[in-house]
């Protein structure tokens, strides 16, 4: 049974209401996985099949992405929105993300002897970047006479300026005149933009050489780079905008992370013989 008709004509009408490509594309996956796995008209898929379907997803993370998305693909195709109403919130967990010190980041990137590669990790953690947002960034962004980067189409299709730290700006140029790229600050010899799972993998092989052993991804950087921030006491708020959060008590996460913010609270028992 082929699906792909009923999944476009949700694409067409999440386009229209300016959804990523990526959601996009992310949503079409998981919805073609769904039916397909029944092999029959969704509007035939009971509400027994569905709890059973969820059940079996034990990531929170996927169970919430998998329920919005098939939630809007019956809400505009389907017409039986309610069929998932009746499926509880799943309870996510509350991990605290994984730091990096400022010793172990300059370990990181001295690492990397290959310059290209060196500028894509130094970039990303320098500005505090997601890993999709130093894939976008074009030659016309990197303002070296205000000394600003411009961050286009970020999260929730917002823009936003970050400063440009002196040292970055310095390899950037080194990094220029090695390999010129046209468009996109980052590409590959074709001339193509770079991709996300290349800069894993740069990421990871350079942990490797580091003797980085701690369990970290290519977030991490921007992680380090906010609660570096609050360490050096940067204003919340400030750093709020240039990590383009929607809301201020996302970015209060990271004070729980600052060891500066941690250790400056004088424990009750401190002034006790033991």
């Amino acid at each position: 049974m082929d699906f792909t008709k009923m999944v476009d004509k949700l694409c067409e009408y999440l386009t229209m209401k300016n959804y990523s490509e990526r959601t996009i594309a992310n949503y079409r996956s998981i919805i073609l996985k769904f039916l397909y796995h029944f092999n029959r008209e969704p509007i035939r898929i009971n509400q027994t099949d569905i709890n059973t379907y969820f059940l079996e997803i034990k990531n929170p993370s996927s169970y919430k992405q998998t329920k919005g998305a098939l939630k809007w693909f019956y809400d505009v195709v389907v017409k039986q929105p309610r069929k998932f109403n009746q499926l509880p919130a799943r309870k996510m967990e509350k991990k605290l993300p994984v730091i990096f010190s400022k010793e172990e980041i300059q370990k990181l990137i001295s690492s990397i002897s290959n310059l290209k590669h060196r500028a894509i990790i130094s970039t990303i953690y320098s500005l505090g970047l997601r890993i999709c947002e130093p894939l976008n960034l074009e030659m016309k962004d990197i303002d070296s006479i205000r000394m600003m980067v411009h961050i286009r189409g970020a999260k929730g299709k917002k823009d936003r300026y970050v400063p440009l730290p002196e040292n970055l700006l310095h390899l950037l140029r080194q990094y220029y005149s090695k390999y010129r790229p046209h468009k996109y600050l980052f590409e590959y010899k074709s001339g193509e933009q770079y991709s996300g799972g290349s800069i894993r993998a740069i990421f990871h092989r350079a942990c490797g050489v580091a003797g980085i052993t701690k369990n970290v991804k290519v977030h991490s950087l921007r992680h380090s780079f906010a609660t570096h921030h609050i360490e050096s006491g940067t204003d919340i708020s400030i750093l709020k905008n240039l990590l383009g959060h929607e809301s201020i008590k996302t970015t209060l996460i990271y004070l729980s992370l600052s060891s500066a913010f941690i250790s400056s609270v004088k424990s009750p028992g401190s002034d006790m013989k033991f």
